[in-house]
């Protein structure tokens, strides 16, 4: 059991810094560094110098740099999915009788190799806004298989864990909610994004304030939603206030209002100032921490609605 914790955890962190690579291509507009899939220029390691370069390439569409992050991005996907194909193996022999942590690692392991597919759609289709979009979804849904699989089988090993405590039962619902905006608000901030690189690149001289008109109106619903999940996690810690609460409990919905916090600053910031490209990528991480921490907290609270329907059974 001990070791499918500790692999289900390797995944989590190495799919997490996955995302992390992943909007680093995307700032640095690297996502056609290796015009070609699953090589690049041609080869299995790209070029490090012109003379490398396959004939027939033009020399202009190359950049080393820009290669080798498309390049170590693909590498790190690869060894994203050798590792959550080792927990899906693992959660096979062990918890072939424990569905919430059996389906969670083989849905985890259809969906990464799915991924690994629609990285070629996306340079295929030049870096398509809808694959983009598609592909940055289907992170977040592995990753939260991945937490909500770890959650389970730590429970399984500490069924006791959360006995004693106690929490409004609206608060669960709440939490789903929470995790469902926040999926949403990632998906439009993706799309919102690659308008604004298309109006750049149609319109390069216009300045950045007529960039932002030139969006369409699901601007404004980003920022509503934003204020609603700010909203919605002041009012969990007050229903917090109500009952009895675990530390873990206090702790992650404290840091998950923090994050909210730094993304409400950072989105305002990327309106009115020029944010750098590598707050823009914190501004988009940020955003999937919430998510995984949205899962420990549903977690969490259903153990302890259990262990509550136990002891009044």
């Amino acid at each position: 059991m001990l070791t499918y914790r500790r692999l289900a955890l390797s995944a989590t962190i190495i799919t997490y810094l996955l995302i992390f690579i992943g909007g680093l291509v995307r700032v640095s507009g690297a996502g056609m560094g290796c015009p070609d899939w699953p090589t690049c220029f041609g080869r299995w390691i790209p070029p490090t110098s012109l003379d490398q370069l396959p004939p027939g390439i033009d020399p202009a569409t190359f950049n080393l740099t820009l290669a080798w992050i498309e390049y170590f991005n693909r590498l790190f996907g690869v060894l994203t999915g050798l590792v959550i194909l080792a927990t899906a193996g693992v959660a096979l022999k062990v918890h072939r009788h424990h569905p919430k942590i059996l389906w969670p690692s083989v849905l985890a392991l259809g969906l990464v190799m799915f991924e690994g597919w629609l990285g070629s759609v996306v340079v295929a289709t030049v870096l398509d806004p809808f694959m983009i979009t598609l592909h940055m979804l289907l992170a977040l849904v592995i990753v939260s298989l991945l937490i909500y699989a770890l959650a389970h089988s730590y429970y399984l090993e500490s069924p006791e864990h959360g006995k004693g405590y106690s929490y409004p039962p609206m608060m669960k619902n709440l939490v789903i909610g929470l995790w469902i905006i926040v999926m949403v608000e990632v998906l439009i901030g993706t799309d919102l994004r690659a308008g604004l690189e298309l109006i750049r690149e149609q319109s390069p001289l216009l300045q950045k304030v007529d960039w932002l008109k030139m969006l369409s109106p699901i601007k404004y619903l980003h920022t509503i939603l934003g204020l609603v999940l700010a909203g919605t996690s002041i009012y969990l810690a007050r229903l917090l206030s109500e009952g009895k609460a675990s530390p873990l409990i206090k702790n992650v919905l404290n840091t998950i209002i923090g994050l909210l916090v730094l993304q409400i600053i950072l989105g305002e910031g990327m309106v009115f100032f020029q944010i750098p490209q590598l707050l823009r990528l914190l501004h988009m991480w940020s955003a999937s921490w919430v998510i995984g921490l949205a899962l420990i907290l549903y977690t969490t609270l259903k153990q302890s609605e259990v262990l509550h329907a136990n002891s009044s059974a």
